[in-house]
């Protein structure tokens, strides 16, 4: 509170002019709107970005309770809260979050323009959180039914499949999780570290091996977290990086139930795969293109970012699929339980 005092009383003094002047019927004040002030909002959204979680908490807590109908409010409220795996409380955030967005809707709104129409997002990310959410309490079905509002109500089938995939995963529904996985793995290529293991588990080798390098490639950091858990990784360095390393935090909570039985097939075999020389040549080869593209900023070399853009695609991790040895892919056609 002493922070958000000094804040008001650092922003300077508006000259007197008619615009911001009350006449003595107080009718400027009157009118003001109730909404919440954009620059508090951003000041607390940026201890949040920085994971300054406590003072984050402490400000979006004075917000929500200044403002009745303030759904962000409570949205990141219950991000902080699922950050720090106090999941009752994230849950019931977002409960929250659902409640007042649907309220902040317009009278009449086109499914098609839910996207574009900013009064709709808090109510998307609602469902989508607490579908986030309930995945990690472990409830399933009740996970997968917002997933199914999330496609039926907000036409956003990528969102849906995105949280569907670690549920199938964690349930045992091999083939539905690959097949959400792969939905996304054009816009987001670590879902194809998802499928590898669910094609792995569904009897697919050859399609897990593609789907491990394609994932592996782009988000090498999460692929070992996820795969290699016992090798010690380095502090992530820049942006990609983090990026990268935060994905794997998120893999590792969402996927926790299928992550404990260590020696499933996928996990003992893919963990394998990425530890094979020629794998982990390329993985050790895109992450040192990315972070010298990424730390040199406006000098940075064309040739790093083809080459990074390069290692990344699909195709990219297909024909590699095809180089990697032949003792390995008996190894990983012999399956084991």
């Amino acid at each position: 509170m002493r922070e958000l005092i000094d804040l008001r009383l650092r922003t300077p003094t508006p000259k007197p002019a008619k615009y911001n002047e009350d006449n003595p019927w107080f009718w400027r004040t009157a009118f003001r709107g109730r909404e919440v002030p954009a620059d508090i909002e951003e000041w607390a959204a940026d201890h949040y970005e920085k994971r300054e979680f406590e003072k984050a908490e402490v400000i979006f807590g004075i917000l929500v309770e200044a403002f009745e109908d303030y759904a962000e409010g409570h949205n990141y409220l219950g991000l902080i809260a699922l950050d720090r795996e106090r999941l009752p409380e994230a849950i019931e955030r977002f409960q929250k979050t659902i409640e007042l967005g649907r309220r902040l809707f317009p009278k009449r709104v086109a499914k098609s323009s839910w996207w574009t129409d900013l009064s709709t997002r808090p109510y998307m990310r609602g469902l989508k959180n607490l579908a986030l959410a309930l995945g990690q309490a472990g409830e399933h079905q009740e996970a997968l039914a917002i997933c199914d509002r999330l496609e039926r109500e907000c036409d956003d089938p990528s969102s849906a499949n995105a949280l569907r995939a670690p549920v199938y995963l964690n349930t045992g529904r091999w083939a539905e999780a690959a097949t959400a996985a792969l939905y996304n793995r054009n816009l987001d290529p670590s879902e194809s570290l998802v499928a590898a293991m669910a094609q792995y588990e569904a009897g697919d080798s050859r399609a897990a091996v593609v789907s491990l390098l394609h994932g592996a490639l782009n988000s090498p950091r999460a692929a070992r977290m996820i795969l290699c858990p016992s090798r010690r990784a380095t502090l992530p360095r820049g942006y990609l990086e983090t990026r990268d390393h935060n994905g794997g935090v998120h893999l590792l909570r969402s996927l926790r139930p299928f992550l404990a039985r260590r020696r499933l097939a996928s996990l003992v075999q893919l963990g394998r795969l990425i530890e094979d020389p020629l794998v982990s040549a390329l993985m050790e080869e895109r992450e040192a293109v990315s972070r010298r593209w990424s730390e040199a900023g406006a000098k940075a070399d064309r040739t790093d970012f083809l080459r990074m853009t390069e290692m990344g695609t699909l195709e990219f991790a297909e024909a590699q699929a095809r180089r990697v040895p032949e003792r390995t892919t008996a190894q990983l056609s012999g399956r084991l339980h």
